[in-house]
């Protein structure tokens, strides 16, 4: 968290730099869970190639004389590469290893570029928006446990998450809207706007959750990776963020924040 909120508030670059770590440590962590599931993606150019779209992303913002036909021609090229390598991989399910791979462009290096948009939409690096957001999805997280912890009494999911409860889950929703109607009065945003923003954000973020133990609990492991120990993998530490990222932007870009 305290890198990911320096180097957005201090350093444009270093925030970009941090986000192409996740987003490459994060596709080989999904890679490595569907190998356990029996597939065999392309592990090593998906990581690669779903880390460049988002230096991509970022030269088509920043560079005068880019258009979204660059973007567009990066990702076509990135999509045909991985169909055309698998004639050469020579495996036995090449559907499956085609459709993993790419799915995990959209479930990790999709989002992640959503939010090196989001910080740049005004047309110049603008961090605020981004980090209100990743308070929303902490606070969710924090708050969400805690208050599952104290009082929580009815399983939310539990053959997927046996310690998440209904409790946390709305304890967690109020205090996200409140970081909304927070970031509200500070930086002038409309009020409902940001509320209605907290609770997307909360809502989204805690099934992100539920997704990646999904994934974890079919293949029988109890961590997505081993970045820091006892925190677990980058899956593990940005699942909510890259489940509520599209809705936070689809709610910027309607209500042109």
């Amino acid at each position: 968290m305290a890198l990911f909120l320096s180097s957005a508030l201090f350093w444009e670059s270093g925030f970009i730099g941090f986000l192409v770590v996740v987003c490459f440590g994060s596709l080989k962590e999904f890679y490595r869970l569907a190998g356990k599931a029996g597939t065999e993606p392309n592990s090593k150019s998906g990581a690669l190639l779903g880390s460049l779209m988002l230096l991509a992303c970022l030269i088509l913002i920043t560079c005068a004389g880019w258009s979204d036909s660059y973007a567009v021609i990066v990702v076509l090229l990135s999509v045909a590469y991985v169909f055309i390598a698998e004639l050469y991989r020579k495996r036995e399910s090449p559907i499956a290893n085609v459709a993993v791979t790419l799915a995990g462009w959209l479930y990790i290096a999709l989002p992640l570029c959503l939010i090196v948009l989001m910080a740049h939409r005004s047309g110049e690096y603008q961090p605020w928006i981004v980090l209100w957001f990743a308070f929303m999805v902490w606070t969710n997280d924090v708050m969400a446990y805690i208050v599952g912890v104290m009082i929580g009494r009815h399983r939310l999911m539990e053959r997927i998450s046996p310690k998440k409860s209904w409790e946390g889950f709305f304890g967690g929703l109020a205090a996200t809207a409140g970081i909304g109607f927070l970031a509200a009065s500070i930086h002038g945003y409309d009020s409902w706007v940001m509320v209605i923003m907290g609770v997307a954000v909360s809502i989204s973020g805690v099934f992100g959750d539920l997704v990646e133990s999904m994934f974890k609990r079919s293949v029988g492991v109890k961590d997505s990776g081993a970045i820091m120990p006892g925190h677990g993998g980058f899956l593990d530490r940005f699942d909510a963020m890259l489940m509520a990222a599209p809705f936070a932007y689809i709610i910027i870009i309607i209500f042109n924040l």
